[in-house]
């Protein structure tokens, strides 16, 4: 989607490929519905989609990475059929709003992919109690994260360099080991 599109309802993507190449490429309301697919930004420069355009991740889906893609302060709510929802990264960074949480039965969050997610907006995001797994690349926070009942993968989970520490809440009693790294975003304390 090249263009500036002024529609105001949802945008819905079931599967193939959504390219952005326009911060106003799908429109000035409503939400994106993420069912499948892949996404990529294929403008030559990073975007950040205008309007705060919230999603709702209803099944799995790939950020080709391009260049970088923002959501800017558009929160995420993950649904949809299962218990997991992964999201690969393949390059580069995926920006999103505050992860709101989960609705109908809950769900693990999954990353794949060598690039990054970075889960920002202005409140902390939340896994409502379940898993965060980091199976390769980085998870960015801008603002802290709680509610997460364990922490898996190999991966990275950093703030995102901010300068200002986040907290990480792990809600579970039992121990829980993760194979990956987490740290502050290089050069801040």
């Amino acid at each position: 989607l090249s263009g500036t599109n002024g529609y105001t309802g949802n945008t819905i993507l079931d599967g193939g490929t959504l390219n952005f190449a326009n911060a106003n490429s799908i429109g000035t309301g409503g939400t994106l519905f993420i069912n499948g697919g892949t996404i990529d930004n294929v403008s030559g420069a990073a975007i950040t989609i205008a309007n705060n355009k919230a999603s709702q991740w209803a099944g799995d889906f790939t950020f080709t990475g391009t260049t970088n893609l923002s959501f800017g302060t558009g929160g995420v709510a993950i649904t949809g059929a299962g218990t997991n929802r992964t999201v690969t990264v393949n390059s580069n960074t995926l920006s999103i709003g505050v992860l709101t949480g989960t609705t109908g039965p809950g769900y693990n969050l999954i990353k794949n992919g060598p690039g990054n997610l970075l889960l920002g907006g202005s409140a902390a995001s939340t896994l409502a109690a379940h898993t965060l797994t980091i199976n390769a690349g980085t998870v960015l926070m801008s603002q802290d994260l709680n509610s997460v009942a364990n922490l898996a993968g190999t991966g990275t989970l950093e703030t995102s360099g901010t300068g200002v520490n986040k907290w990480f809440f792990i809600n579970n009693p039992s121990n829980v080991v993760f194979s990956g790294t987490i740290q502050n975003f290089p050069g801040t304390t």
